[in-house]
């Protein structure tokens, strides 16, 4: 990803300092310069984020789809004053708007529902919810969340189905690599490879009829010696330490009885290398490079929501990794850009880390019951405590399902992974609250390779 950001930064520090005096600053005063442009930036920007708590997880044709809107800025996760009206689409699986609500906000807060005729068809639809602040970035974004809309079998069992649609046959080109049974990519730590450097290289397994796979294989070098193995840990993803030369090695596997050949992203012959260890409430940030690689003074930026909160100057050379380490306490919670910055403005290297949050709140519900008869009374309680375990106050929105005919997957998208992880993640991630349930180091290891 391109930080459009320092792009700008550069072009205002070098028309306003450096090159109007015709001297080259040191690059403590350019990178310093960086750093107050962008957080000048960021604190007469502030960005926004959507998240809308749904009644179900599933619907039917007819059924009336509830939902309450909060709206907070993205970096302090507290409700936004910046917008008023808060845009809510559904969208049909052919890319058409089926309805559409503008949703007045109030200190952040909102409600809103969409009614589901009976004349529509069953499928996939996707709720998406935005502000107008939301698209006026760069990278502009948005609330995303797909529900399957079934359609009742006229009796009294508990049958549903659900349209299909044919593909025009526009719509039929496909890359090539999803033509095929089996695919592996891979994503070297920081966004590239040096020759000579090692380097720890993430991957992804899929297959064209399984979705994500369990896999094991071996790296090896062109001329067919073994390197490394590597096997998947979870969701079909996995990593290995690799050091690459010159000709890029090829990784093997067998998969259903078929073998498959994999050849690595290519190794540039001089470069940096970026990685990262988060352990133990801290990041280590390391920066390598190789000898033909030029010598120059580089920065490491940590940021968050487009605001950096700390940087690190880099002198690398090839004998003498840089590196540095950095409590996470002092900086905020969720995904946090970690970047490798020339004088010259330009990324060479970068990678996301998730910094957890310090003090999580923690709700409980007593007084449920496993079975209620139809219409039933229920009556619950809920706490709201502190991570002390002291009772606090505040609103919640609450939805209530019908266990039999819900979709809920066990770690599905909540608020918690949703203003934290997703909504700053491009693609799908499949059952995103698995990384913090129960969290252990391999959790860790796990959300590491994710991002």
């Amino acid at each position: 990803m391109k930080n459009k950001l320092f792009i700008l930064i550069l072009i205002v520090c070098n028309l306003l300092t450096a090159y109007a005096s015709g001297e080259v600053p040191p690059a403590k005063v350019v990178f310093q310069q960086y750093m107050n442009q962008a957080q000048t930036f960021a604190n007469n920007f502030p960005r926004e984020k959507a998240y809308l708590h749904f009644d179900n997880t599933s619907y039917y044709v007819g059924d009336t789809i509830w939902f309450k809107a909060y709206v907070t800025l993205a970096e302090q996760q507290t409700f936004s004053q910046i917008s008023r009206p808060l845009y809510v689409e559904l969208v049909d699986q052919t890319g058409h708007i089926a309805d559409k609500q503008i949703i007045k906000l109030t200190q952040g807060e909102g409600n809103g529902q969409f009614v589901l005729p009976r004349s529509m068809l069953s499928g996939y639809y996707e709720v998406r919810a935005y502000t107008r602040w939301m698209l006026a970035f760069s990278e502009p974004q948005y609330f995303s969340r797909t529900f399957p809309i079934y359609q009742l079998a006229n009796s009294d069992k508990l049958e549903r189905s659900i349209t299909t649609y044919e593909l025009s046959p526009s719509m039929e080109n496909r890359p090539s690599e999803t033509e095929e049974k089996l695919n592996v990519r891979f994503f070297p730590e920081g966004g590239q490879l040096v020759e000579g450097v090692t380097s720890q290289v993430a991957f992804k397994a899929e297959s064209k009829d399984e979705g994500n796979i369990k896999l094991s294989g071996t790296i090896y070098t062109k001329e067919g010696a073994e390197i490394t193995s590597f096997e998947t840990l979870h969701d079909g993803m996995g990593h290995f330490k690799y050091t690459p030369s010159a000709q890029p090695a090829v990784a093997k596997v067998d998969f259903q009885g078929k073998k498959y050949e994999f050849t690595l992203p290519q190794a540039l012959p001089n470069g940096y290398v970026l990685s990262t260890v988060s352990n133990a409430g801290a990041l280590l940030v390391k920066v390598s490079c190789n000898a033909a690689t030029p010598q120059d003074t580089l920065a490491v930026f940590i940021s968050h929501q487009g605001r950096p909160y700390v940087h690190q100057l880099i002198s690398c050379r090839a004998d003498t990794p840089q590196e540095f380490i950095l409590p996470t306490r002092k900086l905020p919670a969720g995904v946090l850009q970690v970047s490798l910055i020339n004088r010259a403005g330009n990324t060479l290297c970068e990678r996301f880390v998730f910094s957890n949050p310090r003090a999580p709140l923690q709700l409980s519900a007593e007084g449920l019951k496993e079975v209620y008869t139809p219409y039933a009374p229920i009556r619950c309680e809920l706490q709201v405590k502190n991570a002390k375990g002291e009772p606090i106050s505040g609103d919640v929105s609450v939805s209530i399902r019908d266990a039999v005919r819900s979709d809920y997957l066990e770690y599905d998208n909540n608020i918690f992974t949703d203003l934290l992880l997703t909504s700053d993640l491009k693609g799908y991630i499949h059952q995103p609250g698995y990384y913090f349930a129960s969290p252990s180091p391999r959790k860790q290891t796990e959300l590491d390779i994710l991002l």
